[in-house]
């Protein structure tokens, strides 16, 4: 059977925020990543995880990425690199992220990267996804030296978020991410400065892991159900950060700021139909 570039990464996550309050905690878990042109030799390998239908860990091109055309994933992600300006041609797409856990999925972040036909990194892209299942794609296509001790091989960008993550973020704070490309290991850097001011830094780093239903299973016993755990301590922090009182930015008063946002909901929907009705 032929080897995979696909894998399994078990990484620490860990999640600090600084101002107007402190407040930190960090946990295990573990991501998928999936060379998008090994789904097909992927649907009938593994008895815990399918492509397409149903099955322990689902994974569905269709929890990633929308667009109105649709299309394959792969294409998906190529042509949202074009758009935000990686020129060089692309040969192959990789996806970190979550699965389908027991049907639910949600991913706080999903990274892309984009290889040429010699195998070297182009370039990264974020897709951020908020708790009303709303996704912001921001590209990560600078070197970089912070991560790593080759340049050539570490991402980085810096960007005003203009998407709601969180009630206790404001909108107009800027995301800054480093990324080092998946080898033996992987890491992500996210922080939300608001000028020269750190608010938050978050992230993961972790270590390669073979794709195997053995690796699954003990992977699974170790970290059960994943995506529900995520969700499940997304709220759990939120309640202990209103019990420190730190100052709430509901989404509904700040429409104007949420700006390129994929999957809107309907009351941002409306907003952008409204905008672009206007003379």
């Amino acid at each position: 059977m032929a080897a995979l570039n696909s894998c399994l990464f078990e990484c620490q996550v860990y999640h600090q925020r600084l101002a107007p309050k402190k407040h930190r905690f960090q946990n295990r878990c573990f991501f998928f990543y999936l060379d998008l042109d090994e789904l097909p030799q992927l649907e009938n390998r593994f008895t815990w995880f399918k492509t397409g239908r149903r099955a322990f860990y689902e994974f569905r091109e269709s929890d990633h990425l929308p667009t109105p055309a649709g299309g394959l994933l792969k294409d998906r992600a190529i042509q949202a690199f074009k758009e935000q300006g990686l020129q060089e041609p692309i040969a192959k797409i990789g996806l970190l992220t979550n699965m389908r856990t027991l049907g639910y999925v949600f991913n706080p972040i999903s990274l892309y990267f984009a290889f040429d036909a010699a195998g070297r990194c182009l370039g990264s892209l974020a897709q951020v996804e908020n708790t009303f299942r709303e996704m912001k794609v921001f590209p990560i296509l600078n070197a970089s030296s912070n991560l790593s001790d080759d340049p050539a091989n570490t991402f980085s960008s810096e960007r005003i978020k203009y998407f709601y993550v969180s009630p206790y973020s404001q909108l107009d704070q800027r995301f800054r991410f480093q990324v080092s490309p998946p080898g033996e290991r992987i890491q992500c850097q996210v922080s939300s400065l608001a000028g020269e001011e750190t608010l938050l830094d978050s992230g993961f780093r972790g270590e390669k892991r073979p794709l195997t239903d053995s690796q699954l299973v003990r992977l699974s016993l170790r970290y059960p159900l994943m995506t529900w755990q995520v969700i499940a301590l997304i709220h759990w922090h939120a309640l202990i950060l209103w019990i420190k009182r730190l100052p709430l930015h509901l989404k509904e008063s700040q429409l104007f700021n949420q700006r390129q946002v994929l999957r809107p909901r309907p009351d941002l929907q409306q907003f952008y139909a409204q905008q672009e009705a206007r003379p």
